[in-house]
């Protein structure tokens, strides 16, 4: 209960002074509530209900509008990103704070591009107690990193892909060379298990860095240097051991002279990695005793074999030649056997058939005879004829076969032609329409323009009758006035010549009447032309 009364003393404080009309900078009042958090003695508990109120009333973005649109001195831009990082990191679990108050990675960004603008500017002053002043701000924003890194997981490797980062890395300036690697360390060490995505491009300039920073003479330098080359050397994957060695070829004689200090185990590693000469070492020896092993049994399992072969081609040779002369013996006596029974077979059958046949003969009457023989020459006959007529088919059938494939030729050749017309046509017709489209799109403009002039000549036509016929009416009136007066004039006239045709006594007459009436008509001529 007392936590959240001193919490909201602090808090009606702050907005209290934040709505107030006093020409107070708002930097200054954010300033003030950081001290709470580093001079005022709140516990634990206070410090986090100050950062969920904090959070709840938005102070974050305008935390982030003030960093991005006003200008501010360097050591209270520092000390805004400081109670920016304390509010954010205040919760044992940040990722609670990332859900409820809706803190985007874009938002993270900023804070972190906030950080490395500040270190850039501590390192870019020109003051004079430069090592005294601005080494606790650079060593301050990293260390901002490092909370948000282990806070946020989102972001570390967004800070170690940073180009800003890298830069602060290849910037040789000895008083942040040390806290720039123990950052990069850090950020290392935190996020092993997701160097596997990283560039590998990214990753060869790390290590170009790091082994440039291994020529200096100090030895935490190299320490850290050497720390992070291992974890970038055997964490990331992507890496390949055949480009390493031939980009970092002769950098062992670098390395080697850090050798006595408290991180040899690391350093050897780190050699046998990189240096192919030393990594290859006990390999080679491994390799060779297992070859010379190994050659040794071949040859002489190679040497046993050639005399046991040796030794049996000798004695299936001495056997092969007895054997074959005792089986070349009963072979011929075997052949020599059977020829004899078999001729003597053959002379008993053919001397049987003869017998039968003249027996058969002599028994037969001789027309029969006679027909069996004429049956014999027919059969020949029809024979012969069959063959004949088969190879005239035969001929037949190879001519028809020349005849088809020339007919086939010439109808493919027929065909390929008119084909190739049909393409060569459809081929000049594309042409003629792609000239066809070539012009219009050429002369598009000129047709566009000329459109555009008989668009404008109808619109001045369309206004021109428009306003004729809008002062049609008048014009009517007009022309009738002046054929009224015209009609007067005439009138007029008329009465003149006449008047002066009328005898003496009726003067008096002629110059009372007519006189009234050429007045008036000469009147109203006058008001109709002012009229007009």
């Amino acid at each position: 209960m007392q936590d959240s009364i001193k919490v909201g003393e602090i808090l009606h404080d702050t907005f209290t002074r934040l709505n107030s009309s006093e020409p107070v900078g708002i930097s200054h009042i954010f300033c003030d509530l950081l001290k709470y958090y580093t001079t005022e003695p709140l516990s634990a508990g206070e410090q986090i209900i100050l950062s969920h109120s904090l959070l709840e009333q938005g102070i974050l973005d305008i935390v982030l509008d003030l960093l991005v649109t006003e200008t501010i001195y360097l050591g209270i831009y520092v000390n805004l990103l400081t109670l920016t990082v304390t509010l954010l990191t205040t919760s044992k679990d940040p990722t609670i704070i990332q859900n409820k108050y809706n803190i985007n990675e874009s938002k993270l960004n900023k804070i972190v591009n906030s950080l490395f603008t500040a270190v850039h500017n501590a390192l870019n002053a020109q003051l004079s107690d430069r090592a005294d002043y601005l080494c606790p701000i650079t060593g301050q924003c990293l260390s901002h990193l490092q909370s948000l890194a282990e806070s946020f997981g989102s972001i570390r490797l967004m800070i170690i892909s940073s180009p800003s980062f890298l830069y602060l890395i290849v910037r040789d300036d000895g008083t942040v060379t040390l806290p720039i690697l123990s950052c990069l360390h850090s950020l290392l060490k935190i996020s092993i298990d997701d160097l596997k995505t990283l560039k590998s491009n990214l990753v060869y300039n790390l290590l170009d860095q790091l082994i440039l920073k291994l020529g200096q003479k100090d030895m935490k330098i190299a320490s850290k240097s050497i720390q992070s080359i291992h974890i970038l050397i055997f964490k990331c994957t992507q890496l390949q051991p055949d480009r390493l060695s031939k980009r970092y070829k002769g950098v062992s004689h670098v390395i080697k002279r850090w050798q006595g200090n408290d991180f040899d185990d690391i350093l050897s590693e780190v050699i046998f990695k990189l240096d192919p000469s030393v990594r290859f070492e006990d390999e080679r020896y491994t390799a060779a005793s297992v070859i010379q092993a190994h050659w040794r049994g071949y040859h002489k399992r190679k040497r046993l074999i050639e005399l046991r072969k040796v030794v049996i081609s000798l004695q299936s040779r001495i056997r092969f030649k007895r054997w074959t002369s005792v089986f070349n013996r009963r072979c011929e006596k075997a052949k020599l056997l059977k020829y004899l029974m078999k001729s003597d077979q053959i002379m008993d059958y053919s001397i049987q058939q003869q017998t039968e046949v003249f027996k058969t003969v002599e028994k037969l009457p001789a027309y029969k005879i006679h027909k069996y023989f004429e049956k014999q020459r027919k059969m020949a006959a029809i024979t012969i004829q069959n063959g004949w007529r088969c190879h005239k088919s035969k001929v037949l059938l190879l001519r028809l076969r020349k005849e088809r494939g020339r007919l086939m030729e010439t109808s493919a050749i027929t065909i390929q032609r008119e084909f190739r017309k049909y393409l060569l046509n459809q081929q000049k017709k594309f042409e003629i329409d792609q000239e066809i489209r070539n012009w219009r799109e050429s002369y598009k403009s000129d047709w566009d323009h000329g459109v555009e002039l008989l668009n404008e000549q109808q619109n001045k036509v369309t206004e021109i009758l428009k306003q004729y016929y809008e002062d049609y009416p008048e014009s009517c009136q007009r022309l009738q006035n002046c054929q009224d007066i015209v009609k007067n004039i005439k009138l007029s006239f008329d009465l003149l010549i006449n008047t002066s045709k009328l005898p003496e006594p009726e003067t008096d007459l002629k110059y009372s009447i007519p006189k009234t009436r050429t007045e008036s008509l000469t009147k109203s001529k006058i008001s109709k032309q002012g009229r007009t």
